[in-house]
């Protein structure tokens, strides 16, 4: 089951995660002038349907009574 309801969800909060880490080989940089956003999806932690350290839940709760 995935832990997500949208794309746009995915990129919120892998920018918001204290423990995002970049999946991308060489630990490259993101390149926003070619589109690329900083998103679980990106994330090693992302197994394409949940974040294995479980923290996706937690930060958008977290951002949700922020915001």
């Amino acid at each position: 089951m995935m832990d997500y309801d949208n794309d746009g969800q995915l990129t919120v909060v892998g920018q918001s995660c204290r423990k995002f880490t970049s999946g991308k080989p060489d630990g490259r940089k993101y390149n926003r002038a070619a589109g690329e956003d900083i998103s679980c999806s990106g994330c090693s932690h992302w197994n394409g349907e949940a974040c294995i350290k479980n923290s996706f839940d937690n930060v958008l709760t977290r951002l949700d009574s922020e915001g």
